[in-house]
């Protein structure tokens, strides 16, 4: 009924080759498709519904951020694209030359790799549906933002850019409409 198939068990199955040798400018986007490999494979395990594989997939997401940041861990199997290790070692964001700064401290690669997964720990902090990732994730965000590393914010307060949060229906109304209809 279902034909099993050998499959390569580093990748999951993920042919990161998505753009052909012709085309020069999706060539340009392989970086990128490694970056979000990468970034999908550290936060895959919090998805699970069950508790306790959450709890330690938090754990190891925040000792090895907590790693990153002390120059530990395994920065060889990170691949940044050359052009934007120049690119980000130049713009004075997250390593500036003052002397004595902690970020100073930290190897490239792997302040590189902290800065990489932010984003997702931000957004994970924001609109997780379990609690105990947000607080998991805004506590990995204060010790990186305690240690000297510019920390992203969001922009916006609310779901939407586009509508005002005053405009949207408190969150919750449909839930309570439903179990007060129950009651009834």
């Amino acid at each position: 009924m279902f034909v099993q198939t050998e499959f390569n068990k580093s990748n999951n199955n993920n042919d990161l080759n998505r753009a052909t040798h012709h085309d020069p400018v999706a060539g340009g986007y392989e970086e990128l498709f490694k970056d979000l490999d990468l970034i999908s494979r550290f936060c895959m395990p919090i998805c699970s519904r069950d508790n306790e594989v959450r709890e330690v997939a938090l754990d190891v997401i925040s000792k090895t951020v907590e790693g990153w940041l002390d120059g530990v861990g395994s920065p060889k199997h990170y691949r940044l694209a050359e052009r934007r290790r120049i690119q980000t070692a130049s713009n004075g964001c997250a390593c500036s030359d003052i002397v004595g700064n902690p970020v100073n401290d930290i190897p490239k690669e792997y302040l590189e790799l902290v800065t990489l997964h932010l984003p997702i720990i931000l957004r994970l902090s924001l609109s997780c549906p379990f609690v105990n990732v947000r607080e998991k994730c805004q506590h990995i965000l204060d010790v990186v933002q305690r240690r000297g590393i510019p920390v992203p914010y969001p922009l916006i307060l609310g779901p939407s850019a586009y509508i005002d949060p005053d405009e949207l229906p408190p969150l919750g109304t449909y839930n309570e409409k439903v179990s007060h209809s129950k009651t009834l």
